[in-house]
């Protein structure tokens, strides 16, 4: 180590740690083994987690095979810990941000083709969607410099999660945009095939539509935006039509309230609402609801019996006033703005992501101070932030909340049951009705 430039009496530790972190590349690319746990079970990325998120170390290790559902003994798994645990200086967020980047999926990304995504600030913008070649991983600041394609002469240093597999876009469904040569195309779908990568550019697939056939044609990555829609609300569970403005409404269906004929309005665009007992299917029309009903039922009903369906004005009503909720974040010791219940905002007639959170039982507590404290409910941006109580008339729902975390959810240290988990949610009633889906946890994101 000193022979690589380690100082062994340097006072701050600066200089040896910068060292230290390009030995870490050096053994990495002779073979050294990232996954390798000590004499305690503990795989060093459980380390870089207990030391607060230690981004450089952590980035390293995943960039040679560090697995974050590696179990760690008395820790439960790297991700699940630092999901729920984290101490030190540097704020969690970031460090959840890296376990949970899915570029890493495939292994180490140097040398892989990479997708920039998730830029917000003005001034980076503009790289969102494009492509590059990732050169090298800098050990020091934990980003890796990216050559974009097309752009040759430019490298931008970036950090991990703000990239994705270029592959990733393959069978994906997209459209076209501001394309110039070939204007007339911007607007339609298409499939995204391979991305030829001599070329900088993605093979498409466009679809036909009523004036135009189909063709295949390559483009830029700027030219092209991903869909992610299509995919989730899926097609009708009756007769299979899709939600597109491309494809007519089959003949025999109905449209709500008269009865389907073969005019003008079979060309309109299809629209499919969910099952309003589940919401996990849509249908085109009544006809598809009644004819699909006995294949649909009993899926329904299994659905129905693990959500839970919180009136929101009744969960204002029955908590006391002047009560408020404020989050302290244990690694910058901060207490965020103080939130008076108020009207909830959260997005209507789409799914979002809620994570539910029970206190951590003390060994011989029982469930008092558990009840005590009731089940809470938040989104990501905290617009929708209440408490599930124990008591009446809330009883079923807390329990339901209870039961899933403990055995959906990420453990805490000190606790073989799960103390949080994150479930697809919506609003329904005109807003007035929060629906929890506990059929199945997501996987965690990163906050």
């Amino acid at each position: 180590m000193c022979t690589n430039g380690v100082k062994a009496n340097d006072d701050d530790g600066d200089d040896s740690l910068r060292e230290a972190l390009k030995i870490a590349i050096l053994l990495g690319e002779a073979g050294a083994d990232a996954r390798l746990a000590n004499r305690f079970a503990e795989p060093p990325l459980i380390a870089c987690v207990l030391a607060g998120g230690f981004i450089p170390g952590m980035t390293i290790l995943l960039e040679f095979g560090a697995d974050p559902k590696q179990e760690s003994t008395g820790n439960g798994n790297v991700s699940a810990y630092g999901m729920v645990f984290g101490s030190g200086p540097m704020p969690m967020k970031t460090a959840r941000a890296l376990l949970s980047a899915d570029v890493y999926k495939e292994g180490g990304v140097v040398g892989r083709d990479v997708r920039v995504h998730g830029l917000t600030s003005a001034s980076a913008k503009a790289l969102n969607g494009k492509v590059g070649t990732v050169r090298r991983l800098d050990p020091v600041t934990g980003k890796y410099e990216v050559s974009l394609h097309g752009e040759e002469d430019r490298i931008i240093s970036i950090a991990p999660w703000k990239l994705k597999l270029a592959e990733e876009m393959f069978g994906c469904v997209v459209r076209l945009k501001d394309l110039t040569g070939r204007s007339e195309l911007n607007g339609r779908r298409g499939i995204c095939g391979t991305y030829l990568r001599h070329r900088g550019r993605y093979e498409i697939a466009v679809q036909a539509t009523n004036d135009a056939p189909a063709e295949k044609i390559s483009v830029k990555p700027c030219n092209i935006e991903r869909l992610e829609r299509l995919s989730k609300i899926g097609n009708c569970a009756g007769c299979g039509v899709a939600a597109s403005s491309d494809e007519k409404k089959p003949k025999g269906s109905k449209k709500k309230g008269e009865r389907a004929k073969e005019s003008a309005k079979d060309d309109a665009r299809v629209k499919l609402r969910y099952c309003g007992r589940c919401y996990t299917v849509v249908y085109c029309g009544d006809e598809c609801v009644k004819a699909n009903w006995n294949l649909h039922k009993e899926e329904c009903a299994a659905r129905c019996a693990n959500q839970a369906r919180i009136n929101l004005q009744r969960i204002k009503e029955s908590t006391p006033r002047g009560m408020s909720f404020s989050t302290v974040n244990m690694q910058t010791h901060q207490i965020d703005a103080l939130n008076e219940f108020g009207e909830i905002v959260a997005s209507k007639n789409e799914s979002f992501t809620v994570k539910v959170q029970i206190p951590l039982v003390p060994p011989g507590m029982g469930r008092t101070l558990q009840n005590g404290m009731g089940a809470m409910v938040y989104d990501e941006k905290r617009r929708l932030q209440f408490h599930i109580p124990a008591n009446p008339p809330f009883e079923k729902e807390y329990q339901q909340a209870v039961e899933h975390v403990e055995s959906k959810g990420l453990t805490a240290m000190g606790s073989a049951k799960g103390v949080k988990a994150y479930f697809p949610a919506r609003l329904i009633d005109s807003g007035k009705t929060i629906l929890i889906d506990f059929h199945e946890a997501l996987t965690p994101p990163a906050w």
